[in-house]
């Protein structure tokens, strides 16, 4: 999944010098579900907080400490979702826009 989408701006609006190193060319998208709280939670806290998830939310999780019941959960959780008919798309695919101040 990749956290960065191109904006609007034509690359050709970009000076060649700056393509590379211009940060806010990409619209930047957060995330509405924190599965696993750093890969701290126990498995049915994960199910939980994946049965809880509606259409349009973008779930974190991060899978990072192997001796964690994260994969368990996430197992359980996802397969959940699928069975409701839920379908996974990467933020590419989503009409991903900045948030207005």
């Amino acid at each position: 999944m990749r956290a960065l989408v191109p904006a609007a701006l034509p690359p050709s609006t970009i000076p060649k010098r700056c393509r590379s190193s211009w940060p806010w060319a990409y619209k930047v998208a957060g995330f509405s579900v924190n599965a696993d709280a750093g890969a701290t939670l126990k498995r049915e806290a994960i199910v939980a907080r994946l049965n809880a998830v509606t259409s349009g939310d973008i779930i974190v999780a991060h899978m990072n400490k192997p001796a964690s019941e994260t994969a368990d959960g996430l197992s359980s959780g996802l397969k959940s979702l699928l069975a409701r008919g839920f379908h996974f798309v990467t933020l590419s695919e989503m009409d991903v826009r900045p948030a207005h101040r």
